[in-house]
C-alpha cells in the first residue's frame, strides 16, 4: 500500500478514497442509531447507577454503627444497672447473666464488665448501695434526734415511707435475701449480702435504743426492727399477689403500716 508525505515530513500510509468513505458512513450510522434510540442509553445509564449504588450501600454496611451512634456520657452505665433491677427483680441472682443484663440494656457484654468488672459488683451497685445508703442516712437522721423536740410518728412515717420505697424499686433485692442460703460465702461478700446483714445490726442497735428510751424491756431488743422490716419488705414484694392490678395508693399503704408499726392491731391510735 503506498505511503503518502505529511507537512511534517512523515510519510503514513495512504487510506482509499473508498475505505475512508467507508469509516464516514459507519460514524454516521452510530450517531443516527443513538438518536434514534435514546431510551437505550438512558436504561444503560440507569443501570451503571444502580449498580454504584448497590456497591457504596454494600461497603457502608460493613461501617460498625456504633462507631456512628455515641450515647451521652454515663448512659452504658445507667442502662445497665436499670436493666439488672429488672432481671434481677424476676429471676434469682445465679439464674442471671450477664449476657442476658447487656442484651437487655442494648449494650455489649464488654461494656459490662468495663464499668462494674463483674455481675456481683453490678449487683451489688443497682441493689445493695441503695439499701445501705438508706440505713446509713436513717442512722445520722436518728443520732440527730431530740426525743423531747422529735414527733415518733413523723420519724416512723420518714423511716417506713423511704424503705418501702427502696424495696418496691429493688425487689431483686429480696429474691435475692430470701435465696441468700444458698449463695457461698464469696458471693455474700461480692454481692454486698453481708453488708445487708451489717446494715440490718445497725437497724437493731437503734430498734434496742429506742425501747430503752421509752423504758421498754426485752430480751431481744432487735427483734423490733427486724420484725417492721420485714413487715414492710413484704408488703412491697406482695403487692400484685395482695391486690393485683390495682393496688392501694403507696400514702394509704404506708399509712397502713405507721399504724401497725406503732399501735399494733389491736391498740390503734384512732
Amino acid at each position: 500500500m503506498p505511503f503518502a508525505p505529511t507537512r511534517f515530513g512523515v510519510e503514513t500510509q495512504h487510506q482509499p478514497e473508498d475505505q475512508h468513505d467507508q469509516s464516514e458512513q459507519r460514524a454516521k450510522h452510530d450517531q443516527s442509531a443513538h438518536a434514534d434510540h435514546p431510551f437505550k442509553t438512558s436504561c444503560s445509564l440507569w443501570i451503571v447507577d444502580t449498580i454504584l449504588i448497590g456497591v457504596a450501600h454494600t461497603i457502608l454496611s460493613f461501617v460498625p454503627q456504633a462507631q456512628a451512634i455515641r450515647r451521652p456520657r454515663g448512659e452504658p452505665r445507667r442502662l445497665l444497672l436499670d436493666a439488672g433491677r429488672t432481671l434481677f427483680a424476676r429471676q434469682d441472682y445465679r439464674s442471671t447473666t450477664t449476657r442476658e443484663i447487656a442484651a437487655a440494656a442494648g449494650v455489649t457484654e464488654h461494656l459490662l464488665f468495663r464499668h462494674f468488672g463483674s455481675k456481683a459488683a453490678l449487683f451489688r451497685e443497682a441493689l445493695v448501695l441503695p439499701f445501705t445508703n438508706f440505713v446509713d442516712e436513717f442512722g445520722r437522721t436518728w443520732q440527730s434526734v431530740i426525743p423531747e423536740e422529735t414527733d415518733e410518728q413523723e420519724l416512723t412515717r420518714l423511716f417506713v415511707g423511704q424503705l418501702y420505697d427502696v424495696f418496691v424499686k429493688h425487689q431483686g433485692l429480696l429474691l435475692t435475701l430470701m435465696a441468700s442460703e444458698a449463695l457461698s460465702e464469696e458471693e455474700l461478700a461480692d454481692t454486698g449480702i453481708a453488708d445487708v446483714r451489717r446494715a440490718l445490726r445497725v437497724l437493731g442497735r437503734i430498734s434496742a435504743e429506742g425501747m430503752n428510751l421509752r423504758g421498754l424491756r426485752s430480751d431481744h431488743p432487735d427483734l423490733p426492727a427486724h420484725s417492721t422490716v420485714a413487715m414492710i419488705a413484704g408488703m412491697a414484694a406482695l403487692r400484685s399477689t395482695y391486690f393485683g392490678t390495682k393496688p392501694p395508693s403507696r400514702e394509704v399503704i404506708v399509712d397502713e403500716l405507721i399504724q401497725a408499726i406503732l399501735h399494733g392491731f389491736l391498740h390503734r391510735n384512732d
